[in-house]
């Protein structure tokens, strides 16, 4: 069986929650997630069940559970043993990664608990690290090595992948879209950041990923009422050019930033933190006013069944009540005194005037712009918004993908978050794209 087909169940998620049960709301995650895998293995189904909350006990009955393990054991083989744990805090979350060997593949199963520890989302996703690896990769071509870079108290570890040979070579950071996330930017099965770098790195370019400030630093970034993009994003982005530019076989004048979603959308900022970075990349990067992406993806995601539910109005109004209160921001004005979609005022007013594409204009420095039809994060009208604002402009290049999603990754009809949870890989085009935009001769040279 190829892992890319394992049948995946997605459990229905919701902010509002009334679970009840017995789980000691200060459990340790990881051990309640193990718990619950260890009811799956010895089929105690009903004791599983016990532990779900309201949302997973109507979307799956004790019979749906079992038939559901019994369906991954026919695939995957027999339960062997869990081999590793991961977890993070998504408000109000926890989500916990376990990956379990059965006897023909590794899996992970990702278990989500609300704050009293009942299971809110259960997923069965095959293991990113045992998935063939695309034909673009070729893991003789380069080394990949670990790093740390930045100055304290924000130190960042990551990976740079180095071309096998003496160089000097072109170099290229990514840039994190928004959330907590790792250097691979993760989603399910899926590592687009781990892709572009093995699949650059292949072609003689070195590429440097690392884990955003948010997902390393949580807590104090958390607690920091200051923060703005700057803090979570730029500063970071520019210090790992500078780290790259300092690299031993890298050419210093040919390193190059990507940005994908928000990463993509701060390119003009980050470019004009650094002034020696060779040329830019926008990979689906929201242009328009971030606040009304985010309300337009929620009613995209809640209108995809063909109606919108008196659960998901509650949650819509939810959010249109924090977002007209972000726009009612002013400076020197009254303020809220706690986060407002999950960031502090004065992260929002900091993007209040910001308009990314006009305020790209001002890069002087190559720019390429790329986009997927298929995204339904950051739309065909974001993408516009960048051709309108720089068509004129003879620094800048653009690239339209037919099929692909936010991720850049294939797939065909609607674009829906279920298929994040399918195992993909950046579509090959892509790749080849970046590559040859990065080679051209004098390319990056100021």
């Amino acid at each position: 069986m190829q892992a890319g087909k394992l049948i995946v169940w997605l459990s229905v998620m919701v902010m509002v929650l009334q679970p009840a049960g017995a789980v000691p709301q200060t459990a340790e995650p990881q051990a309640v997630a193990k718990h619950f895998i260890l009811m799956l293995v010895r089929e105690d189904f009903k004791a599983a069940a016990g532990l779900f909350d309201e949302t997973m006990t109507r979307a799956m009955t004790v019979e749906t559970l079992a038939n559901t393990w019994r369906q991954v054991v026919a695939q995957a083989g027999d339960f062997v043993e869990t081999t590793a744990f991961k977890q993070h805090v998504s408000a109000p979350y926890h989500v916990v990664l376990v990956t379990c060997r059965f006897q023909q593949l590794a899996l992970d199963i990702k278990v989500v608990l609300d704050g009293r520890r009942r299971v809110s989302g259960l997923f069965f996703l095959p293991n990113a690290d045992t998935l063939p690896l695309p034909d673009y990769v070729n893991k003789q071509a380069f080394a990949e090595q670990a790093v740390r870079f930045g100055n304290p108290p924000w130190e960042l570890p990551g990976f740079l992948c180095l071309p096998a040979g003496k160089g000097p070579f072109p170099g290229l950071v990514l840039v994190h879209g928004s959330g907590p996330q790792d250097r691979d930017e993760t989603i399910g099965p899926n590592k687009p950041f781990r892709d572009i770098a093995w699949g650059l790195a292949s072609q003689g370019i070195a590429v440097l990923r690392y884990d955003k400030r948010t997902k390393v630093y949580a807590k104090d970034m958390a607690q920091a009422h200051d923060i703005t993009i700057k803090e979570e994003t730029v500063d970071d982005a520019v210090a790992a050019a500078a780290f790259l530019r300092g690299h031993t076989g890298i050419d210093p004048h040919r390193v190059y930033i990507l940005g994908h979603s928000l990463g993509g959308m701060v390119i003009p900022r980050i470019a004009a933190a650094d002034k020696e970075a060779a040329g830019f990349i926008i990979m689906a990067g929201t242009s328009r006013p971030l606040l009304d992406v985010i309300l337009e993806q929620y009613r995209y995601i809640f209108t995809l069944d063909g109606e919108i539910d008196a659960q998901e109005k509650k949650k819509l109004l939810a959010i249109e009540g924090q977002i007209k209160a972000i726009k009612q921001l002013s400076p020197g004005g009254p303020q809220a005194k706690q986060a407002l979609l999950g960031a502090p005022p004065g992260y929002w007013l900091d993007l209040q005037a910001y308009q990314p594409a006009q305020t790209a204009r001002g890069i002087k420095r190559p720019l390429l712009v790329l986009q997927g039809k298929r995204d339904y994060q950051v739309t065909l009208d974001d993408y516009q918004v960048w051709q309108d604002n720089l068509k004129d402009k003879a620094n800048v290049r653009f690239a339209l993908y037919d099929g692909l999603n936010h991720l850049f990754i294939h797939g065909t009809g609607k674009s829906k978050p279920a298929e994040y949870q399918q195992a993909g890989h950046v579509y090959p085009q892509v790749i080849q794209d970046l590559a040859a935009w990065l080679k051209q001769p004098g390319a990056g040279r100021n």
